[in-house]
Formats: C-alpha cells, sequence, structure tokens
C-alpha cells in the first residue's frame, strides 16, 4: 500500500511522454490507503524484457548464411538497431525528467519499462522511487537512503553495499 501512495504522489507530479501516466485514484469510503485502494495508469502491452527475448531472436534469424540471404544489405538489423537506439534516447529523457525532478526511481530494470499500443517506451512503477531534498547542487550531495533497494541484479553498487548514493544509481 504505501508503495503505490509512493507511486501515486510521484506521478501526480509527473507528466512526460516516456513516464506512464497517472489517470485516477480510486479508494474506499472511509480512509485512504487501505486495502480497496488502487492507481489507474495507462495500459501496456509488453516490456523491454519480452522485446529483449524478441530482439534476440530476430538478430539470430539475420546472423548465418541464412540470415545473409534475408538480409544481404544489413538493412533489418540496421532499423533494428536504429529503433533500439531510439529507446535508449527515450528512457534517457524520461530518467532525466525524474531526476530534474528530483526524483530516483531506484527499480530501473526490463520488468519496469513497458511500452504502450502506439509502441511508444513508458517507465513504470515508481513504488520505490524516493524524492531528493530540492536544496542541493546536481550529482555533489549523496543521501544515506534505504539500502538493498530494488531487484539485487540490477541494483548500483552503491546501494547494495549500504553507501550513501543519488540520482546516479539510476
Amino acid at each position: 500500500i504505501s508503495d503505490m501512495a509512493t507511486e501515486s504522489r510521484v506521478l501526480s507530479n509527473m507528466s512526460h511522454p516516456n513516464i506512464i501516466r497517472l489517470r485516477g485514484i480510486a479508494r474506499g469510503p472511509d480512509v485512504p490507503f487501505q486495502r480497496d485502494y488502487f492507481i489507474l495508469v495507462d495500459r501496456l502491452y509488453d516490456t523491454l524484457e519480452t522485446r529483449i527475448r524478441r530482439w534476440k531472436n530476430k538478430d539470430d534469424k539475420l546472423q548465418g548464411g541464412r540470415g545473409a540471404l534475408l538480409d544481404w544489405n544489413q538493412s533489418r538489423r540496421r532499423q533494428l538497431w536504429y529503433k533500439r537506439l531510439g529507446y535508449v534516447r527515450d528512457l534517457s529523457r524520461a530518467l532525466a525528467h525524474l531526476h530534474d525532478h528530483h526524483v530516483i526511481h531506484r527499480d530501473l530494470k526490463p520488468d519496469n519499462i513497458g511500452f504502450d499500443i502506439r509502441d511508444e517506451l513508458k517507465v513504470f512503477d515508481l513504488g520505490l522511487a524516493k524524492e531528493i531534498p530540492t536544496t542541493r547542487n546536481v550529482h555533489d550531495t549523496l543521501y544515506n537512503f534505504t539500502s538493498m533497494c530494488g531487484s539485487p541484479r540490477y541494483m548500483a553498487p552503491e546501494v547494495g553495499t549500504e553507501e550513501a548514493y543519488n540520482e546516479l544509481c539510476d
């Protein structure tokens, strides 16, 4: 419940084409953030995790002798690389927007990056996001936020080793 409350608070202040949009908040009649509490966000159709697997399969098909016949001038592979680079740009812009608004995602991983019906990249699942105090110099101040926050496989070393960190951990 607290993660949803954090996510709804952070998303209510965000407006970026590559960050999922908060469409609504619903709660029970008595007290907010109880069992009946939920948030409405954009619908996503895919995650980066599944896209990576699909891209690998396409790459494998375009390699070797058979691949040379299917893509003799390398245009399909080049097109796939351009599309991926566009997603990297979109992800960078989304993170820059979060950081400009003094928010650290802290759980950035392929499972928390999705694609909507228009195939646009969307960062979502900001339940572990942390707001940074606004009175500071960019990248200069380190904070003793919660350690071991996020998925260990994708966690920044300084977060896992319980050191102070800032938005560079994203």
